[in-house]
Formats: structure tokens, C-alpha cells, sequence
């Protein structure tokens, strides 16, 4: 994390998009956001990591930056 609010919203953002794209596929067990923003900021390894009484199948993880008009990850 930065510590910049703004990048910080920004991010969330990105990630509740990325989130609600992938639940449109039926063949995906998508976490809902609150769920998965439990583990914002933290390193888990994700074998611990349960959804509701599933286990976790895969897991994502990506950094943005955004500085002035421009995004990187």
C-alpha cells in the first residue's frame, strides 16, 4: 500500500470491477467484496484462505499505481 488515500480508492475500484467482471462467469466461484477485502493489506498464504466452507481454488494478486493520467501494476 502507498498510503495515499487517492491511489488506495482508486485500487479498491479496479478491484470491485476485476471482481464483478469475473463473477459473470458461471464457472467461477467468485468471493464476494467484502469477503475478499478482509485480507486487503495482509500476506496470507492462500492455502489458508477459505471461502465460506470452500477452499480456495485460486488466488489473484496484483499492485497499481497511479501517478498523475497514468497506471502501472
Amino acid at each position: 500500500m502507498s498510503g495515499d488515500p487517492e491511489q488506495e480508492y482508486f485500487a479498491d475500484g479496479m478491484v470491485e470491477d476485476i471482481i464483478t467482471a469475473l463473477s459473470r462467469f458461471k464457472e467461477l466461484f467468485v468471493i464476494a467484496r467484502n469477503s475478499s477485502f478482509v485480507y486487503k493489506g495482509k500476506s496470507v498464504r492462500h492455502p489458508t484462505v477459505r471461502a465460506g466452507t470452500r477452499r480456495l481454488a485460486m488466488c489473484s494478486k496484483a499492485a497499481l499505481l497511479k501517478a498523475g493520467n497514468r497506471v502501472q501494476h
